[in-house]
This record gives C-alpha cells, sequence and structure tokens, in this order.
C-alpha cells in the first residue's frame, strides 16, 4: 500500500495501540548493570508490519527499536529464566543453560553463541508509552546520592519527549512464522 509523505508519521510522535510485530534480533551481547551484576542486553527492530494506524495517522513502525535486559544476577534467577523461556517460545532455545554460579552464565560467556542470535527473527506484543524526560544529577550531587529524576513542569507534570517502545522479554509470543512474508 503506498501512502503519501503527510500520511506517515516517522518514530513515535504519537502512541499506537499494542499491537503483535515481527522483530529482528540486531545485537546479543553480554555486559554489566549499572550496579555490576551480569546480563544479556538484547537490540531488536521492528521488521513487520511496516506501518500501523493511530486513529487516522499511519505511522511508519519497521526501523523502530527497543532493547531487551535479560539479567544474569544469581540473587534474581527469575531474570535469566524470564529470557530463556522468551528464547524457546520463539523458537530459538539455547544449546545450552547453565547454572547461575560464577559467570558460568547462560551462552553468555562464548560471544560467538550470542551472535548466532543476530538476524533472528519472532513475534512479539508491543505498545509504546510516554518517553520521559529526565535531569541528570551533578557529579556533587552524585556523590550526595542524588539519583537522576524526571522533569516536571511548573504543575508537576512529568515532562515527556514523544513516545517509546515497551518491549520486555515477557511479550514474546512465538517465532515469526509466516506473518507478511516472514
Amino acid at each position: 500500500m503506498a501512502y503519501k509523505k503527510d500520511e506517515v508519521i516517522r518514530g513515535l510522535d504519537k502512541p499506537f495501540a499494542s499491537n503483535n510485530f515481527v522483530v529482528r534480533i540486531t545485537k546479543m551481547e553480554k555486559t554489566r548493570s549499572q550496579a555490576g551484576n551480569p546480563m544479556v542486553v538484547t537490540d531488536i527492530e521492528i521488521v513487520s508490519p511496516s506501518t500501523v494506524k493511530s486513529g487516522k495517522d499511519t505511522i511508519q513502525t519497521a526501523g523502530i527499536s527497543a532493547r531487551l535486559f535479560g539479567m544474569l544476577d544469581p540473587s534474581n534467577p527469575l531474570g535469566l529464566a524470564k529470557m530463556v523461556g522468551a528464547l524457546e517460545r520463539a523458537g530459538l532455545p539455547p544449546q545450552e543453560v547453565q547454572e547461575l554460579e560464577d559467570d558460568e552464565l547462560f551462552e553468555a560467556d562464548v560471544p560467538e553463541k550470542l551472535k548466532a542470535y543476530v538476524g533472528k527473527t519472532f513475534c512479539m506484543t508491543l505498545s509504546c508509552k510516554p518517553r520521559v524526560m529526565f535531569r541528570n544529577p551533578t557529579p556533587e550531587e552524585r556523590a550526595a546520592g542524588i539519583e537522576r529524576q524526571p522533569l516536571k513542569d511548573a504543575n508537576g507534570k512529568e515532562i515527556t519527549a514523544g513516545y517509546q517502545l515497551d518491549a520486555d522479554w515477557g511479550s514474546v509470543t512465538g517465532p515469526a512464522g509466516d506473518v507478511d512474508g516472514f
């Protein structure tokens, strides 16, 4: 279907209703959280549908990206279970899942195994939520234990700038299958 340039809204300036999308993994790597805990960070992008309707507007969704976090913290084993369960629902089960001990985790200690997921597609329910603007503390404030805080207007309402995808491993619904040719 062809659209006129002024009919298509790029990015997420307007929200859209929750919808099932085919997404592609563009990056998957092991890293550490700010607290120093091991985690797997997975970048995804929407592949299909390429557009969705929001009222009278058509929103271009193809290429919009999001980041998923798989916490590998031994004190929170549900993080690993949630990610592994999602990969299994997506038809991409890990070849091995190790016990949470001394950083021997998932397939994350072998970068080539994580890179094997790049380019894989699966279905996921995505929605969008307002992108809240934050004020970062100065180094002095940080030293005093002050964390970043949402920016607020004169009435105390949080200031937002557009929308962002609301994505989580729990939103994986299954393999990509044959959705819009995928």
